[in-house]
């Protein structure tokens, strides 16, 4: 099994750390997530037979990489065990991710505080909150993403709009796979089929959330106006 953590780097659950159990585990640094390397990711492997073939796989197959070819006064030679793919990261990234590491539980202390800030600011407002963290879980707080109530005064796309008149980023996670064209084609998906996922696809908008986020702004555009923030009036 593989675990697909690209979320969660730095959360733990009953405090052991996501990624410390005995399967594989995939961590994702894109440039939006906790960490990141601009693009690329990371596989947590549990011995070294499974970290030399997720090494090998991902450098097109071949028995040893470019490091481990030009480290010793031996021929330059290689092997193509088994196909493989193009999904080396730089070393230069890998340099940019590791630096960021020793300040990761920082970051998500700051948006934890964060997320609960808004759960307070936002909760006499027409939208679906998301759900409390349960109490053995440390969460990695990577969006904050709440859902448009049915009576709310905005559709979604009007609040995105309105919020980028505010300086307000906001964006929607995530569109659901069987509303995409290449998969509702594919597989004869209609929205009805599948509608919790639809309705969540329709209604749903992510805030700004970020550790260098003040508590005042109301996004990454927020300006000061006297002491207070200007603060995107969701329901207006």
């Amino acid at each position: 099994m593989i675990e697909d953590a690209a979320h969660a780097i730095g959360a733990s659950w009953r405090g052991r750390r996501i990624g410390s159990w005995e399967n594989l585990c995939s961590f994702s640094f894109h440039a939006t997530k906790n960490i990141t390397t601009f693009e690329g990711g990371a596989v947590v492997v549990r011995d070294g037979d499974e970290a030399e073939r997720v090494e090998r796989l991902a450098l097109h197959g071949l028995s040893r990489s470019a490091w481990r070819r030009h480290a010793t006064a031996q021929p330059d030679r290689y092997d193509v065990i088994e196909p493989g793919f193009k999904f080396n990261m730089t070393d230069v990234s890998a340099a940019v991710g590791l630096h960021q590491l020793r300040r990761l539980d920082g970051w998500i202390d700051r948006r934890e505080h964060l997320a609960r800030l808004y759960d307070e600011l936002l909760a006499e407002l027409p939208l679906e909150l998301p759900p409390p963290v349960p109490q053995a879980a440390h969460h990695a707080r990577h969006v904050y993403s709440v859902s448009i109530g049915h009576d709310a005064p905005r559709s979604p796309d009007e609040l995105v709009s309105h919020l980028r008149e505010q300086g307000v980023g906001s964006t929607v996670h995530f569109r659901g796979v069987h509303l995409q064209t290449y998969y509702r084609e594919r597989y004869d998906i209609r929205p009805e089929d599948l509608p919790v996922a639809s309705d969540w696809a329709e209604r749903s908008l992510t805030l700004p959330l970020y550790p260098r986020m003040r508590d005042a702004d109301g996004g990454a555009g927020g300006e000061r106006t006297g002491d207070r923030a200007r603060r995107p009036r969701l329901a207006a």
